[in-house]
């Protein structure tokens, strides 16, 4: 693909691009010019690996792809297809240690992966992004707290991320409609199961109240006792088996015997000296590098605490042990009853623990047909009935390539085919699954973005051509194992889990209501377009004509208008406040945030043009606004995180200024200036991590000022990597020294409209536009 046609044309190498994806390749080649990056959150199985090559097309050279070391032969095969150049690193090698440098641009895969700032894989993913354009890809940039999407955004945004509005949010996360009304792209239907209830074991009441009971722990010398997290933890190893109850209970056992024998001994470790032990069901040996970093002070009770909790522990294991391979057999055959009732459809088994996996593998092994899968996400241990078979084979004979399930019991074809897979979440995530037609959540994991992670696998958007309309009548299956009801009360995970999914709507809810808005604009130029051509140009009518329609039957309540800010143009809304009715004396709310223009955008028939009176209060309504706006511009945003480095920039200037002699101070000055406001243009979490280091107190002039400069001249190389130029009148988001003169706001466009009736409201149509040269 070429840079000049990149985003428009709808061929990439091999592949071809759908209208949303051409889309989205153009906001994000918006977003880079504004931000510096964009963030993709696209649903799974949307295409936005395709999205990424064209992206990466586009600004040209070789793109540097940062993802699950799972995800290499994917990524690799849709380079090849696509013809892009793209050089590869996986997060395990971050997490590491290792390096990686881009000049042009970065894609970062599964970006939830790295939402911990603390981390080192975090600490190496921003280095990595230094002086390159960033474009993140997830369809799950909150996990399980808001501050996850402001770590992601601020990998190239820095400090600044938690400062966005609504509107500039919507501005760098670019999330589309599904299919767009494709009509070659469909999503399978999904038909949701009834939960699956397995029988109880007899002793539940007794599991319940013995967890409840549970003594506390003992720490690490570096821990805490977190009785509350060690509940939580063991329920929901109980919600997804009987199995991983005791595999959780098993390590708790080993890591406890570890921690007694260091404490008899008179040694208290730590949490890393305690990995270092090597433990059985049975027996601890110590590893004697640990002894280093032990410490002496143990407490007087504290073997007393710990074999208390012991006790409980190995007393709870006791109670389910004669029913673990029961709870197994039982879910074993609520699986079976699926495949006969569903014969030709392939069914896949998620669930977050692996003792769950090995449980029902032996349960089901028997069967044929069945193969599990569970370990590192890189590799993994594949365990099959018939045959040997690999990772990537059980991925391919699972992928869009996939033969159909034979339904003749006696057919070869068949009894050598998968028709149940058990995996772990390992494989939730980047993995193709059109082959199968039914999953099953074995248990309900800590947030509503694995589900959709898990969902995702099967439900990929898929392509059709002309002659093959098969795809409209794939369904796909979705069902539950329900968990016990008494481990669901101790975690009222659906109260948890209801929480996570509001947070993670609101944190992609703007850029949705942004592409809304876009969609609705296209339908109404795309219907101008119609009305025109059809009629031949009768249909064109002077903005006069409609003066006759202007009666005052019912107060302006909203208006949509089309500003022009030096080059760029923005969409804005304003709704009138409460009181007067008065065009000329009312106030307005006027604000870009996408829900307000959403809400103008909605009420269709209602827009009309503007009366004289109407657009002189409109004018005052948006010269108001113009003012606010270049205020806040000046004052900068109320809460700025990024003062700590200001400072430090500051204390930098004056050490650096005292140690110039007064005859040269004026050219300093003027230098030094100008090199903090270039400093100021650079963004992103890994060249913030370089200033704190740089700007340490008691560092020399001779080491930071050359530093400072290697920081500029990376931002300034960034901002030469877009095609087109960031407009002189735009103040950059990052900018420490913002501009003192804005440009004047013109209206180019306004429709105004009254309040909205019940059947307005549910009639969005083409509005009659109105346009106008005029300035606010």
């Amino acid at each position: 693909m070429r840079r000049a046609n990149a985003g428009k044309s709808p061929r990439l190498g091999a592949l071809t691009l759908r209208p949303a994806q051409v889309r989205a390749v153009e906001r994000i080649g918006a977003a880079f010019v504004e931000f510096g990056g964009a963030l993709l959150a696209d649903p799974p199985g949307t295409g936005k690996t395709i999205v990424a090559l064209a992206v990466a097309a586009r600004v040209g050279g070789s793109a540097l792809v940062l993802a699950p070391s799972a995800l290499r032969d994917q990524w690799e095969r849709a380079a090849r297809r696509a013809r892009v150049a793209i050089r590869f690193v996986a997060f395990e090698a971050m997490s590491r240690g290792a390096t990686a440098q881009s000049p042009g641009l970065v894609i970062i895969d599964e970006t939830h992966h790295v939402r911990t700032p603390g981390t080192r894989r975090y600490a190496g993913v921003a280095a990595a992004c230094i002086g390159s354009r960033v474009l993140l890809l997830t369809a799950t940039p909150v996990v399980n707290k808001w501050a996850d999407r402001d770590a992601l955004l601020g990998l190239f945004l820095g400090a600044a991320a938690t400062t966005l509005t609504a509107d500039q949010a919507a501005r760098c996360i670019v999330r589309s409609a599904e299919a767009d009304g494709d009509p070659d792209a469909a999503r399978p239907v999904v038909q949701r199961l009834r939960p699956i209830q397995i029988p109880p074991p007899p002793t539940e009441g007794a599991i319940a109240d013995a967890l409840m009971r549970l003594p506390p722990p003992f720490p690490a010398a570096d821990g805490s006792a977190a009785l509350a997290l060690v509940r939580v933890t063991l329920a929901m190893a109980w919600s997804s088996s009987l199995a991983a109850l005791d595999a959780a209970l098993r390590r708790r056992v080993q890591r406890g015997e570890a921690l007694a024998d260091a404490l008899e001994a008179g040694r208290w470790p730590t949490r890393a000296a305690l990995r270092q032990w090597v433990v059985g069901d049975g027996a601890t040996q110590l590893v004697f590098s640990a002894l280093d970093v032990a410490s002496d002070c143990v407490p007087g009770d504290a073997v007393t605490i710990l074999r208390a909790h012991l006790v409980a522990v190995r007393s709870l294991r006791a109670r389910i042990a004669p029913w673990i391979k029961a709870d197994a057999a039982a879910r074993a055959d609520a699986l079976r009853a699926l495949m006969r009732r569903h014969p030709t459809r392939r069914l896949v088994v998620f669930t977050s623990h692996a003792a769950t996996v090995h449980a029902l593998w032996s349960a089901m092994r028997a069967d044929g047909g069945v193969v599990a899968i569970s370990g590192s996400r890189s590799g993994g241990t594949v365990r099959a009935a018939a045959g040997r078979w690999s990772r990537d084979d059980v991925l391919r004979a699972l992928g869009s390539r996939a033969a159909p399930l034979p339904t003749d019991p006696g057919d070869p074809a068949r009894r050598d085919a998968i028709r149940v897979l058990l995996a772990t979440d390992m494989l939730s995530e980047g993995i193709e699954m059109q082959g199968v037609g039914m999953l099953i959540h074995a248990d309900r994991p800590w947030t509503p973005a694995r589900l959709e992670q898990r969902e995702g696998r099967i439900t990929r958007l898929v392509l059709r051509t002309r002659r093959d309309t098969s795809a409209t009548q794939r369904e796909v299956f979705i069902g539950t194992i329900r968990a016990p009801a008494l481990a669901t009360r101790l975690l009222r995970l659906g109260a948890r889990l209801r929480h996570k999914e509001r947070v993670r709507a609101r944190a992609v809810r703007d850029a949705g209501v942004r592409s809304d808005v876009e969609m609705a604009i296209h339908g109404w130029l795309r219907a101008a377009v119609t009305r025109v051509t059809t009629s031949r140009g009768s249909a064109a009518r002077a903005p006069g004509a409609f003066a006759a329609r202007l009666s005052h039957e019912r107060a302006v309540h909203m208006f949509l208008a089309l500003v022009r800010i030096g080059d760029a143009c923005r969409l804005l809304a304003g709704r009138r406040r409460r009181g007067r009715a008065d065009p000329r004396q009312c106030r307005w709310i006027v604000s870009a945030a996408p829900r307000l223009v959403h809400e103008a955008v909605q009420l269709g028939d209602a827009l009309r043009q503007p009366s004289a009176v109407e657009l002189r209060a409109v004018r005052r309504a948006l010269a108001h606004w113009a003012r606010r706006s270049n205020e806040g511009a000046l004052i900068g945003p109320t809460r700025d995180a990024r003062s700590p480095l200001r400072q430090r920039l500051h204390a930098f200037v004056e050490r650096a200024m005292r140690a110039t002699p007064l005859s040269s101070r004026a050219s300093r000055g003027t230098e030094l200036e100008a090199l903090v406001r270039a400093v100021s243009a650079a963004a992103g979490a890994g060249v913030e991590r370089q200033l704190m280091v740089l700007l340490r107190p008691g560092v020399a002039i001779e080491v930071v000022e050359p530093g400072l400069r290697a920081i500029a001249a990376a931002a300034q190389a960034t901002a030469l990597l877009d095609t087109e130029r960031r407009p002189a009148t735009d103040m950059p988001l990052n900018s420490a020294e913002p501009h003192l003169e804005r440009p004047r706001p013109t209206l180019v466009a306004l429709l105004v409209a009254p309040a909205p009736t019940p059947a307005a409201a549910r009639r969005p149509a083409t509005p009659r536009h109105a346009q106008t040269s005029a300035s606010p």
